[in-house]
């Protein structure tokens, strides 16, 4: 750990808060102490004054910074926010009599530290600076589960975003509070659920949550995969079949993985974290519809069928019980509806059946997520079995990356290049053909962009001459 006197970031905010007239202490608190101990910037500061003073003294630093006070939450659990400089301040009231006593209502002991700002005297009553040097996170107390269950869920959050490991008895403390998680706001569970599911390294913690049942009280449908067994394809049940296909995905953006090729490898490694995020959530509910579908033949053959577009309704739902965004939850919905696509053509082509009309058609359905689905694909199939220890089935990812190409191909003609794939438009048909806007018009145009895909036609005469070609079989 680093001395508070060499962190610049430490040195900065200390002479702007210091500058703010004051009666009582001023209490640098929380993560963002942590966070300059491990030589990190703080994303943003907790500030603790004595709760007769933090509102006057919020306005002050508010003008200091050429800011404003935003007020979240109402009394006792005020805040007052304050945008500086490209950060954040929140002020705080202080909790209790003293310092001390305020830091024994802290969820985490890496989280129950102070800094006095006038002395810089580091304040640490429950052994905070001890479990930061073992990389521990580690409650406070039980208690503090039972006040904010939220708590829960950062715990892991924080774990995975500076890679530190969880104790037992937190671990134990969890289990046996996990089914309180979701009595926390949706809003406050979607930010901290993203912010973990956005670190490289998040695997370790979501399979921790499933063992301690949060996971589940998150996700009952989740939850339901567990012990749902599956046909002679895979090894495992639905919910370790999920964990490993998250395995894989996660694997992806950290290392190389075996069987996915190198151009969608680059594209996974470009996604940003937000991105990330919410195909990881897409990977651990992809087939949440398998036990609601699952069916055993006569012949002892377990089958899922439809569980796609079962599973798609069934993630939208959760999506919206999470509060997720609007973009985020049509996402999720738009990768599972069409998780199994790649699939379906390999079986196609395997019997010698797959045209390239069809590879068209799914290009276009799949627009413009080809690559993520793809992508979910090859991490859905090494999911199949413990990819670690067995490869995939060449014969497949080659398969993969062949469709790869065909979309990288649609997007590499001048015309895509400037932002119009489109040969045609409705504005030809108008114009060259002497239509009328109707919904022929929608059927025309996915006919002219399906022989494109196809690369049955090139120009946009050659488009122009389908649609007539067309016209005239429908006449």
């Amino acid at each position: 750990m680093v001395s508070f006197f060499s962190n610049a970031s430490f040195s900065e905010i200390r002479h702007l808060l210091r500058s703010v007239p004051t009666a009582s202490p001023v209490y640098l608190v929380g993560g963002c102490v942590r966070d300059m101990l491990l030589a990190r910037t703080p994303d943003d500061y907790d500030v603790v004054v004595s709760a007769p003073e933090a509102d006057a003294y919020a306005d002050h630093l508010a003008k200091k910074c050429r800011s404003r006070t935003v007020v979240i939450g109402k009394e006792p659990d005020i805040i007052y926010r304050i945008p500086c400089r490209g950060r954040l301040i929140d002020v705080i009231p202080m909790v209790g009599e003293s310092i001390q006593a305020d830091l024994l209502n802290r969820d985490l002991t890496a989280n129950a530290l102070a800094v006095d700002l006038q002395t810089a005297m580091l304040i640490d009553v429950c052994g905070g600076v001890s479990d930061i040097e073992s990389r521990t996170i580690r409650m406070v107390s039980e208690r503090a589960f039972q006040n904010d269950p939220l708590r829960m869920l950062r715990a892991y959050r924080i774990a995975a975003q500076i890679g530190f490991s969880i104790d037992p008895h937190t671990l134990a403390a969890i289990a046996r509070h996990a089914s309180a998680l979701v009595t926390s706001a949706a809003e406050r569970i979607r930010m901290e659920l993203f912010k973990l599911l956005g670190c490289d390294r998040s695997l370790w913690a979501i399979r921790s949550m499933a063992d301690n049942r949060l996971l589940g009280a998150l996700f009952p449908e989740i939850e339901a995969c567990r012990g749902c067994t599956q046909n002679q394809y895979h090894r495992f049940d639905v919910l370790d079949h999920t964990l490993m296909v998250f395995s894989a995905m996660e694997t992806a953006w950290t290392q190389s993985l075996d069987g996915l090729a190198e151009s969608l490898a680059a594209f996974a490694r470009s996604l940003p974290a937000p991105e990330r995020a919410w195909m990881k959530l897409a990977a651990l509910l992809h087939d949440i519809g398998k036990p609601v579908v699952r069916t055993v033949g006569s012949d002892g053959a377990v089958h899922f069928y439809g569980h796609e577009a079962v599973g798609a309704e069934m993630a939208g739902t959760a999506c919206i019980r999470l509060k997720c965004t609007h973009k985020e939850t049509e996402s999720i919905v738009f990768l599972i509806r069409r998780h199994l696509h790649p699939f379906l053509l390999f079986y196609a082509d395997r019997n010698a059946r797959l045209t390239r009309r069809g590879v068209a058609r799914f290009l276009m359905d799949c627009a413009p997520f080809v690559r993520h689905v793809l992508f979910h694909a090859v991490a859905d199939h090494l999911g199949k079995a413990d990819w670690t220890l067995e490869p995939g089935e060449p014969h497949f990812l080659a398969f993969i990356d062949r469709l790869d190409e065909a979309w990288l191909r649609s997007q590499q003609s001048p015309r895509a290049e400037a932002g119009h794939p489109r040969l045609i438009t409705g504005a030809d048909l108008i114009q060259h053909l002497g239509l009328r806007p109707s919904e022929q018009f929608k059927h025309l145009l996915d006919a002219v962009e399906e022989a494109r895909l196809a690369e049955d036609i090139h120009t946009r005469e050659e488009a122009l001459d389908l649609v007539r070609k067309l016209l005239r079989e429908t006449s």
